[in-house]
């Protein structure tokens, strides 16, 4: 049986075996691996407590120990460091509409539960009306399907019933953003805010059996897990970006084991850096950690349409171009193109249409840096003005 846990975490333990399995940011991070080898010269030492480490001449259980204290140090460590950057006011989760109160983050809710398709909607209208509802369902069915297709391992596998799906996930939805509100009532005089809400969904089978015929077996709808906040505000300028790290493979499926796995990334950018963008073999960016990218070059928009996880606001991005008469280019820009830019943006659910104001390459042969214009009339902010245009008829009523 699963359990879910809203606690810190960066290290799991799960498995029916009981084993110890560290994610590879962690398993590649300096912090930890300086952690580690403490943890094996001085067992017995309590790090947080800056005492002097003793030597163990014992071995086995006792190197066991200390490392597994080290282990919990450095994971409380980077829980904290989500909660400074994450935590905003109101939070709550439930699993299948069963509301818990935590002090968790959205963050900390899907490393630490086992991974599983996800994703994050938000609320517009003061909390009256969802945005892209129907492409969220659809990408949540469709990266179920792919998650369990990959972890069949080429056994067949029943497509999920996206109307039974729908039906489960809109009552957890509802249900979840009704307690939000009872939970965090309006101060008089003041509008209901907009709440931002991650939703997980995580089998208790991870692969269908198949009958004698050869055929998957009906699989069972998943958990699903609702994590709902708050509305972080938006990023205040200058808006900083990396190019750090390599275009990731089946990047189709939005799945929680992402968010552990980029954590490696997030650890080593600059403090001020609000996204990462992610390149490919052939010195292309193709997306960012958790948005779309799109370069603006001679009066077009480059993007991405392969190999990429197309999200929602991607989609009205796209129509507002066509709205206000801007060719979109679906390919990546080349990296080393970057000085014939015009300007550069971002897109996710939380962050809407976001202009870059720098673009940082730290890991080039020579370290470089390029600012854009931030001028009303630049064209990444006509975008962003066409699809906030477009942001109530993208919207589902609740």
């Amino acid at each position: 049986m699963l359990k879910f846990f809203p606690v810190w975490g960066s290290i799991r333990l799960l498995g029916s075996r009981g084993k110890l399995r560290l994610c590879p940011a962690i398993r590649h991070s300096s912090e930890f691996r300086s952690l580690w080898w403490s943890a094996f010269q001085h067992p017995h030492s309590q790090l947080d407590q800056g005492s002097t480490p003793r030597r163990s001449s014992s071995a086995g259980g006792q190197r066991g120990k200390g490392l597994l204290f080290s282990l919990s140090t450095w994971s409380n460590k980077q829980a904290g460091r989500s909660r400074r950057v994450d935590k905003t006011l109101g939070i709550m989760w439930s699993v299948d509409g069963a509301v818990q109160e935590s002090e968790v983050t959205a963050k900390e809710m899907l490393t630490s539960n086992p991974s599983g398709a996800y994703t994050t909607l938000r609320t517009v209208e003061h909390g009256t009306a969802v945005f892209q509802l129907d492409s969220h369902l659809d990408r949540l069915a469709s990266s179920l399907d792919l998650i369990r297709g990959k972890e069949a391992n080429g056994a067949p596998v029943a497509a999920v019933d996206r109307t039974k799906l729908n039906a489960k996930v809109l009552e957890v939805l509802r249900g979840g953003l009704q307690s939000f509100g009872k939970r965090h009532p309006v101060i008089e005089g003041s509008t209901r805010p907009d709440v931002r809400v991650t939703l997980l969904l995580v089998d208790s089978v991870r692969a269908a059996d198949a009958d004698s015929d050869g055929k998957s077996s009906p699989q069972q709808l998943p958990t699903v897990l609702l994590h709902a906040t708050e509305m972080p505000p938006p990023a205040s300028p200058p808006v900083v970006v990396e190019v750090r790290g390599s275009a990731r493979s089946n990047a189709e499926a939005k799945d929680s084991a992402w968010v552990t796995d980029r954590m490696g990334l997030e650890a080593a950018r600059r403090a001020d850096t609000n996204e990462i963008l992610l390149e490919d073999e052939d010195g292309r960016l193709v997306e960012g950690s958790q948005t779309n990218f799109f370069a603006v070059i001679d009066g077009a928009v480059h993007t991405a349409e392969e190999g990429i996880l197309k999200g929602t606001v991607r989609d009205v991005v796209i129509k507002a171009c066509a709205d206000i008469g801007i060719s979109i280019i679906f390919e990546p820009p080349k990296t080393d193109s970057y000085p014939t830019w015009d300007g550069a943006f971002i897109t996710s659910t939380s962050r809407m249409v976001l202009p870059i104001d720098l673009l940082v390459l730290p890991l080039a042969e020579l370290p470089a840096e390029r600012t854009f214009p931030a001028s009303a009339d630049a064209l990444p902010r006509q975008i962003a003005d066409a699809v906030q245009r477009r942001v109530r008829a993208a919207s589902t009523p609740l």
